[in-house]
């Protein structure tokens, strides 16, 4: 259901608790200040990111894991960071989170 609030059709599977390192994600957020937020931590909704690492405690849970993204491609100049990769907790801090697969085949149809 997630997904469809968000934008991306009912058949999108959110990724956010299964990425691993070498994935390609894509974060979406249709709540502009929320969206806001995000990019304020260099997490643009709409861009390809890898995911450099995951870091699971064993206490903790998946909501608790910690991806470490950085985008896939050269970003514009006023969005680029000094520090990538940057640390996302993928299963709260977007809404979705989908795979480039996805994220491809979304966009081809929307054009």
């Amino acid at each position: 259901k997630q997904v469809s609030k968000e934008g991306f059709g009912t058949k999108a599977k959110n990724v956010a608790s299964t990425m691993v390192p070498g994935d390609i994600v894509v974060p979406l957020c249709a709540n502009l200040e929320q969206r806001q937020e995000l990019a304020n931590r260099g997490i643009y909704a709409g861009v390809e990111y890898l995911v450099c690492d995951i870091i699971l405690q064993e206490e903790e849970n998946e909501q608790d894991r910690v991806a470490m993204i950085k985008p896939r491609y050269p970003l514009r100049d006023h969005l680029e960071r000094n520090d990538w990769p940057v640390m996302t907790k993928p299963c709260i801090d977007a809404p979705i989170w989908i795979s480039r697969a996805t994220w491809e085949a979304g966009t081809a149809l929307g054009t």
